[in-house]
């Protein structure tokens, strides 16, 4: 073997072309170019769209046509009071669920992990994945008829001594309920990929724990969460990052006028602007704005994480 073909070797360089690098390698090409083309088709082609945030955008000279108006929806959208209102229902309800929901996969996930019986974990495993795989219109129909005024919750209530409330149309509760029905929803589905994080924990950390005398919950605390770490800190950064993504598909189908005070968000709110009001412009703005500080919360959330972990617990 001569030292040009050995140096090649250890370098990792190819001393063939590119387009014969490709050609050899084809077929693992051709399995990438659907999820290519569906990225670029959905998700890159799209985005040409942003520009209607800087334009008076008319139907009939559409998006090229339409003259550029400059900030102007921009400065409408942070002068009105009404997406002041829908930026801190935005911030608060997001906040709720960080604080309520994002725990419960974890703790799912040890629970699920500690049961001994493997039938008995994969029936409790099915059980909390369903409710993933039904649709927020149907859910919804099933919550509202819950808390609905006949429903089983206020015939409790009233078998109590209390009276019957309409808790979907009262601000008061109807944030609860959506980070309720949130959890119920998701954290099974969620805590898929915390169970796996723990299958991959080596056991012998266990067996040596027991030999110590250590408990189930310092097995818990002192290998199981350590061995999450970078699962958990990973996901964390995600869900910062989607503070101001709302559940659309939740708070559309759940909420109504009368708790628009408490309960209308940013995907809500660009929604009727653009496709009820026909308000196009400004409706993009707003998604704008939402995605711009999302990117940024998550640019800073990776930033704080690499300082406190010495760049090793980040996403990059």
């Amino acid at each position: 073997m001569s030292n040009k073909k050995r140096n090649g070797e250890i370098t990792g360089k190819s001393n063939g072309s590119f387009a014969k690098r490709v050609y050899k390698n084809r077929m693992y090409y051709l399995l990438i170019l659907p999820f290519l083309i569906f990225l670029l088709v959905f998700n890159y082609a799209p985005m040409y769209g942003l520009t209607l945030a800087f334009k008076d955008f008319r139907v009939l000279d559409g998006i090229m046509g339409s003259p550029w108006a400059g900030l102007k929806y921009f400065r409408q959208l942070f002068n009105g009071f009404s997406f002041k209102e829908v930026l801190e229902n935005t911030i608060v309800i997001s906040l709720m669920n960080l604080f309520f929901g994002w725990p419960v996969p974890i703790i799912l996930a040890i629970f699920i992990c500690e049961i001994r019986s493997g039938r008995v974990r994969k029936a409790f495993q099915t059980v909390s994945y369903l409710p993933h795989f039904i649709s927020w219109v149907i859910a919804a129909s099933l919550i509202e008829e819950m808390f609905s005024l006949n429903g089983p919750i206020n015939a409790i209530i009233q078998e109590l001594g209390g009276n019957a409330v309409y808790f979907m149309a009262d601000p008061k509760y109807f944030r609860w309920i959506l980070v309720l029905t949130g959890i119920w929803k998701g954290c099974g589905w969620s805590s898929i990929i915390y169970v796996s994080a723990i299958m991959g924990i080596d056991q012998d950390l266990y067996e040596a724990a027991r030999i110590d005398g250590a408990n189930k919950l310092q097995e818990i605390w002192h290998i199981t969460l350590p061995g999450m770490r970078s699962t958990i800190i990973i996901l964390f950064i995600m869900k910062i990052g989607g503070l101001l993504s709302d559940n659309f598909d939740q708070i559309y189908n759940l909420y109504s006028p009368s708790v628009y005070s408490v309960g209308d968000v940013i995907g809500t709110y660009t929604y009727r602007q653009g496709i009820v009001e026909n308000n196009y412009s400004y409706a993009t703005a707003a998604g704008l704005f939402q995605n711009v500080i999302g990117f940024m919360l998550v640019m800073i959330s990776n930033i704080v994480i690499n300082k406190l972990s010495d760049g090793e617990e980040g996403l990059w």
